[in-house]
Formats: structure tokens, C-alpha cells, sequence
């Protein structure tokens, strides 16, 4: 009996010391799953922001193309007129469509007179708060 009593008393020694080496460690998993929840929550919204970063990109880029494409329109449209449609350096301002938005037309002569100019259309744009100037240029045959 008295060694049923021993084995008891250690088994229970043994409990109690696993238990008190174990206090604090829910604590400390909740806090390592916090953090880590909290990593992948910082994540998404880096990956977000950085989307949005690029629809506002190609939205800009698709209305650089509309006024720039909507100018060789007109210019062939009226393809006697193409001299009127020149717009030199630094351009005209289309502020209201792009952000520092402007317009160059220029217009190339060939060496033959039979051959059609060739018209060169460029939008720029800069966005705010950016150091960088958006760019867009396209080209086109004119017949006359």
C-alpha cells in the first residue's frame, strides 16, 4: 500500500509539474496566430492597393488612347485641311480629360508628293504627386 501511495504521490508530482511548465503557452500560440493573421490581413492590402494603382493606370492609358485616336479621326475626316490640326510643342492642354494632360500634332511631309504624310499624335499626362510624365504616341497615313 504504502508503495501504491509513493507511485501516487509521484504521478501526481509529475502532473502538476507538466501543468505548471505548460501555463502561458495558449497565451503564446494566440499571440504567434495574431500575428500571423495579421501578416496576411497587411498583405491583402499591399495587393490591393496596388491594384488600384493599376486599374487608375489603364484607365488613363485607355483615355490617352480615345484623344489621340479621336484626332486622326477628325484629321481624316477632313484630310484637306491636316495643316489646321497641328498642335506644336508643348502641345494643347487637355487637363479635363487627363491630369496634365497635353496634345501634340505633327504632321511629316514625304519626299513624294503623291505619298500621304505621315501624322504622329503623342498625349502626355502626369499624374499628381508622381515625378513621372505618361506618355502615349501613335502614328498614321493621312490620304488627301
Amino acid at each position: 500500500m504504502l508503495i501504491v501511495k509513493q507511485k501516487l504521490k509521484a504521478v501526481n508530482e509529475l502532473k502538476f509539474a507538466q501543468v505548471r511548465f505548460q501555463k502561458g503557452v495558449v497565451l503564446l500560440e494566440s499571440l504567434i496566430a495574431i500575428l500571423i493573421f495579421s501578416m496576411g490581413i497587411i498583405a491583402l492590402m499591399g495587393l490591393q492597393t496596388a491594384m488600384l494603382k493599376s486599374v487608375g493606370g489603364a484607365e488613363y492609358r485607355s483615355e490617352a488612347i480615345y484623344v489621340a485616336q479621336q484626332r486622326l479621326g477628325a484629321m481624316w475626316a477632313d484630310p484637306t485641311n491636316l495643316n489646321l490640326y497641328i498642335e506644336a510643342a508643348p502641345g494643347t492642354a487637355i487637363s479635363p480629360l487627363l491630369p496634365n494632360g497635353r496634345r501634340i500634332v505633327e504632321i511629316t511631309p514625304q519626299a513624294d508628293p503623291l505619298a500621304s504624310p505621315i501624322v504622329q499624335v503623342t498625349v502626355t499626362w502626369q499624374l499628381p504627386g508622381e515625378a513621372a510624365v505618361h506618355r502615349y504616341t501613335t502614328s498614321a497615313r493621312v490620304t488627301s
